[in-house]
Order: structure tokens, then sequence, then C-alpha cells
């Protein structure tokens, strides 16, 4: 390392980082106080060059191109940073600063914890350096508009900024939601933030809840009863499981025409085979738009769950997906008979979900079935709806 970059690697480690589990606000707050930082802001050091140093926008620090492994020496060089009046981020010591490009932010606030409600509510945001801040008038919230979209960001200090990672976005936008304010946003420690471009993003807020509990279960492929033989090749196909963003989500199923040569009159997630240029996304949503006239460029994609092989030969893969309530679905006259939305928590709920067989070419198969408001949802399409209250842990 350079030499001002080895006299940082020199200080001594006692900053071990900040966990907000286990201690209430007041109790970080004491602890937030506690912690001794060099005086950067008070240095004032010739500028001695570029550090090959830089911090990119997921928050690793590289150094000559090499990401920087060990999580102490990253929290060590983020006590000595700090961010001139012109933007740039500087590392610096008493005798010269070297600077640092950052792609972003400095930090990115990967966790919160929130106390209290409305206005006496008061929000902790941990950053990735191993520090924490209160948001409020000392550590306020902006957002910046990006290609990407909207970047939220916490003053930290010296001018430094962590961006709010995307979960951590999500649960203050969820909090805006649901306390209904107007202007949207959000009080913590005295100080209200508002949230604007965060209610445009709704369907996204409950894609990345929905794609996030998905994440945390890996769940099991659920088989279509305790007798069916895997065929040995499968014909691939897809579905589009479309969850309208309300306050009480619903899910899109159609009615299958009568004339259709298989599955007449059954109650079916939009779906098909899947073609020889296609994946199961792109499969999903064409036969969705084909279908429903349900336009590709307003569905939110969550995730595609494990395939789900049924009695007659297909492997048919689930894509999960948000949609904006109450779009002008037209349902294709020659495949679909009808369409209508049903409550994602009344189909996810195991005690509507009921198992059933029947005897099926000699053999007795079992299969799921969910009566709702006169629909009988049975088959592979009830079995995908608990796959996925499988994965969603639901029960």
């Amino acid at each position: 390392m350079d030499a001002p970059l080895t006299y940082i690697a020199a200080m001594p480690e006692r900053r071990p980082p900040i966990e907000l589990q286990g201690i209430s606000l007041g109790e970080l707050e004491t602890l937030i106080g506690e912690r001794r930082l060099p005086p950067v802001d008070q240095w004032d050091p010739p500028h001695c060059g570029h550090s090959d140093m830089r911090i990119a926008r997921d928050g690793t620090w590289y150094h000559q191109g090499t990401p920087i492994r060990r999580p102490a020496m990253v929290r060590l060089f983020a006590t000595v940073l700090r961010r001139e009046p012109d933007g740039r981020h500087m590392l610096v010591t008493p005798v010269e600063k070297l600077e640092v490009d950052v792609e972003a932010t400095a930090f990115r606030a990967v966790e919160m914890e929130s106390e209290g409600t409305g206005e006496q509510r008061r929000i902790a945001l941990r950053l990735d350096s191993g520090d924490a801040v209160i948001l409020g008038p000392r550590h306020p919230l902006r957002l910046v508009t990006q290609e990407h979209g909207p970047s939220p960001r916490v003053l930290v200090r010296h001018g430094l900024e962590a961006e709010l990672a995307r979960p951590v976005y999500y649960e203050l936008a969820e909090i805006a939601l649901a306390e209904g304010r107007q202007p949207p946003g959000i009080w913590s420690d005295g100080a209200f933030f508002a949230l604007e471009i965060a209610m445009k993003a709704s369907a996204t807020i409950l894609a990345e809840r929905l794609r996030s509990a998905l994440d945390r279960a890996p769940g099991e492929p659920l088989l279509p009863g305790d007798d069916w033989e895997a065929n040995a090749s499968p014909a691939p196909a897809a579905v589009l499981i479309a969850i309208t963003d309300r306050p009480e989500p619903g899910v899109i199923l159609t009615v299958r025409n009568p004339g259709m040569r298989t599955h007449a009159g059954q109650v079916a997630f939009p779906g098909g085979r899947i073609d020889a240029n296609e994946d199961a996304t792109a499969a999903a949503l064409r036969e969705a738009w084909e279908e429903l006239g349900l336009d590709p460029g307003e569905v939110e994609l969550v995730a595609t769950l494990e395939p789900y092989c049924t009695v007659t030969g297909f492997a048919v893969t689930p894509v999960v997906a948000v949609i904006a309530p109450d779009l002008p679905l037209a349902p294709h006259e020659h495949e679909v008979a009808d369409w209508f939305e049903a409550p994602l928590g009344f189909l996810l709920e195991p005690a509507n979900q009921h198992r059933q067989c029947v005897l099926f070419e000699g053999r007795m198969r079992h299969y799921y079935r969910i009566d709702w408001n006169g629909r009988n949802i049975w088959g592979a399409t009830a079995a995908m709806l608990v796959n996925l209250s499988l994965r969603l842990q639901w029960r």
C-alpha cells in the first residue's frame, strides 16, 4: 500500500461493528455517542494524489482493482473518509489526503429498526461500515433521481452519505403507505421526510416483499400425487401468477374456453408451452398477452418457482409477478371464456386447500382443490398455489 494507506492500516481497530438487534434506540444512541472517530473535519493536509481505491455501488471497497476482504480494514478506512465541498471523496490523515473513487455513496444502509408510531417514531439505520445513525435532523434523508430509479440517501458525517439498500427503502415506504399521510412520508426523531417517489413504486414494493420472502424460503417441489411417476421427458411450459397490487392482493385466474381440446372449462393461470426461442418468463408473458391482453410492460417480475410436473406430461414453471390493480384485461374469445381475481390470502391459506383423490386411468390419484366464490380451482393450478404457499411459509 502507499504510505498514507499504510499509516491508516497501522491504526488500532477499537470499533466493533454495531448491531441493531437486542438493543433499544436509546441504548443505540448512547453507543453511537461513545464511539471515537478521528477529527478528519479539522485536518487540512495537502492533496497528494489518488489512492487507487474505489467504493463500488454495492459498497465493496477495492484497492488497485482487488476487493478488500477484511471488514475490519474497511471499517478503519471509513473512519478517515470525508467528502470535500466539490463532491470528491478523500482519505485524510494529519499530513496528507488521497482521493477515492465512489460510484454512488460512501456507505450503504443495510438494516433498519423502528420504534414508536407517527410523529413519535424513531428509525435507526445500520451501515455497512459497522456504524449506525438515527434518521432525523442530524441525519436527514433525501431522494436523488437517477437512471436506475430513486436513490434514497441519508447524511452520515463529514458530507458522506449512505444509500439505502432496496429492502430498507421499501420498509420505509411500507410505513408511509400504512400511515396514509399526505404528502406521503415518514417521521423520525421529530423530522418529517417526504417519500413521494416511493409512492409511485407501490407495485415494486409489493414485488420486493414477495421476492424477499421467496429468497428466504428455499421450499420443496410439490408432487401432484403419492403414486405419480415422473415422465421421462416432460414438455416445458410456463404460467404467470399475476398478483394485483392492492392492500389485500389478489391473483388473476382464467376460465378456459369450453371448446378447448384439453382442460376445457377449467380454472387456470394464463400460460402454455414454452417455444424453442423462449425461456419460462418470456413464455408466461407472451401467453398472458395472448390470453388476456396483459401488457408485459405492466408486469413487475418477482421470481420463477420450481417446475411443477403434471400427470399429463408437462413441466410447468410458475412465474410470479405483480401488476397494478384494475388493468383493462381483454380475454381472447377462442381461449378464455372468463377471468376473475381471487384474494391471495384466501388461496394461500392452508385451511382452504383441500387434498382429495380420484380414480384416474385405473389408479387412485391425489390432487388439491380450492373453492372460492363458486369457483372450483383444482389440479395443477391449485397445486402450484399450494407450492407458493409453502415457499412463502404461509403455514
